[in-house]
């Protein structure tokens, strides 16, 4: 099996890295990579269906970030200082990845678009320090859905403006809006919602 792709000293990518249904890539192997451009929809990175473990972004990328139904993945880190958007508007999505428990980063960065995060059942916490945040294409900055661990988004906590709306739903042991405590200012979505905070048992 192919543990990782083996293309250590590959160090600029003008269009996007796409690696869907790898389930023998246990992770990137791109060590030295520096930048990376973006595919025809605006994606700089799409992991899908994959055995990677961890992840560490750091390459800088003009493009937005999806990871889907990564089973075994466990981490998540962004290093690098911006993440773009894709044609959408969202920079971040991750959805199905049912072992990762926080998404993390090094150091603060800015999202040129929404932030998207769904059914991910071990997820616990956002923690990646993000400065600024865009909006998709239906004027949401914030989503995170059907999460069933979720508890902190505290990575938002430096934000204190949201161009677009925050969704909020089937999140069943989230308290209170961890990471929110800062912010002054919410605009709207397409649906006229600047919070919409619905199913979360403990709210």
């Amino acid at each position: 099996g192919m543990s990782n792709i083996g293309l250590t000293q590959l160090v600029n990518c003008e269009g996007g890295v796409a690696i869907v249904k790898a389930p023998e890539t246990k992770f990137l192997g791109m060590g030295v990579m520096e930048s990376v451009k973006k595919d025809s929809s605006g994606r700089s990175y799409v992991i899908i269906d994959t055995a990677i473990v961890y992840l560490e972004l750091k390459s800088k990328m003009t493009g937005s970030v999806e990871l889907g139904a990564d089973k075994d993945l466990e981490g998540v880190t962004i290093s690098t200082p911006v993440i773009g958007a894709d044609k959408d508007g969202t920079s971040f999505k991750m959805t199905g990845s049912p072992k990762v428990v926080k998404i993390d980063s090094t150091n603060p960065f800015v999202m040129q678009g929404g932030l998207d995060l769904s059914n991910n059942t071990a997820l616990e916490k956002f923690a990646a320090e993000v400065t600024a945040v865009g909006k998709d294409a239906n004027g949401v900055s914030v989503s995170i859905q059907n999460s069933s661990s979720f508890q902190s988004a505290e990575g938002l906590s430096n934000v204190t403006f949201l161009p677009g709306s925050v969704v909020m739903k089937n999140n069943p042991i989230m308290e209170m809006l961890i990471g929110f405590e800062h912010m002054t200012e919410v605009g709207k979505d397409l649906s006229g919602n600047s919070l919409e905070i619905a199913h979360n048992a403990m709210l």
